[in-house]
């Protein structure tokens, strides 16, 4: 009952409440209509039923939401397989701003003093990251600009290969943004084997693109880039663990900053914090969640076994 609304529940007594109330649980149960408002609230204690505070939640609406993380996984498992011949990398993007978030800090007690973020009289500039994770021991590379247009991505798709020259094959697991998949950066790359469409805005379809895309094809035929695109499933930014690292990196420098007037100082700590995780880190690979022993990871242990046994799948 407390899964549907009283409007849906006590849809004869024309309710229009979106929430229950303790009245309105009495309404819609009999055997509670003879008790008073305290005893009702007595009663659900003893049931084990309390007032809660809501959070938001949404669900990706992907059809095929199982099936991209099983090919995910399978990615993953056999990049961990390969001996370095292959490489799976989880790939974002995010935005930073001139003026820092408002968070909590240690200060005094008492009401005359309180941790301060400094606002700037500046506009709030914005600046863009892009980085990929290792999936195997947390490795970051990452590329800053003002903006991340395509020749940006792919410079830093390029960045990527260089960094792991000896990988025959990288595994490029990202979002859904359109940019990933347009049709004159995946030209650039080598023929993509993924069984998942990669939508694009339908004026991406275009036929200059294409001739485009086939110049470019026919000049970088003998240097294309071995990235293979691994699509996650959309809107559902938890299957990305460099997420959790932009959770950090707010967490730990973002938050209450004082370079609200000293925006290159600010670009150049967030490019000098990325840069701390450069390599292996034991300690950024536990808080994303792919440590063996971090409990998300463990979470995931049987679908991984699963996509194992499935054998190889791009």
């Amino acid at each position: 009952m407390l899964h549907q609304t009283p409007e849906r529940w006590l849809k004869e007594k024309e309710i229009s409440n979106s929430r229950w109330r303790i009245k309105l649980i009495q309404e819609a149960v009999p055997w509670l209509e003879k008790l008073s408002v305290s005893g009702v609230w007595r009663q659900l204690r003893r049931l084990g039923i309390r007032l809660k505070g809501g959070r938001g939640y949404i669900h990706s609406p992907d059809p095929q939401y199982e099936e991209k993380l099983a090919a995910v996984n399978a990615c993953v498992v056999r990049a961990a397989k390969s001996n370095g011949r292959e490489v799976a990398l989880y790939e974002d993007e995010c935005s930073f701003y001139r003026q820092p978030e408002v968070g909590a800090d240690y200060c005094q007690v008492g009401s005359a003093t309180q941790p301060l973020a400094r606002m700037s009289h500046r506009s709030n500039t914005v600046a863009r990251e892009a980085a990929v994770i290792n999936a195997q021991n947390a490795a970051v590379l990452h590329r800053q600009a003002a903006k991340l247009t395509l020749s940006q991505m792919l410079k830093f798709y390029r960045e990527i290969c260089q960094r792991y020259p000896d990988a025959e094959r990288i595994f490029l697991i990202e979002d859904n943004w359109p940019h990933h998949f347009h049709p004159e950066l995946l030209a650039h790359l080598e023929e993509q084997e993924t069984a998942f469409a990669l939508k694009v805005p339908f004026n991406w379809k275009t036929e200059k693109i294409e001739e485009r895309c086939a110049k470019i094809r026919a000049k970088e035929s003998d240097h294309l880039l071995p990235i293979q695109i691994v699509p996650l499933p959309t809107y559902a930014p938890w299957t990305n663990p460099t997420e959790k690292m932009w959770k950090k990196l707010r967490q730990d420098y973002l938050k209450m900053h004082q370079k609200a007037d000293l925006w290159n100082e600010l670009k150049q700590g967030v490019g000098n914090y990325l840069d701390q995780f450069k390599e292996a880190s034991t300690e950024l690979l536990r808080y994303i969640g792919l440590s063996p022993d971090s409990p998300s990871r463990a979470r995931k242990t049987d679908s991984m076994a699963a996509a194992e046994l499935a054998g190889p799948s791009p």
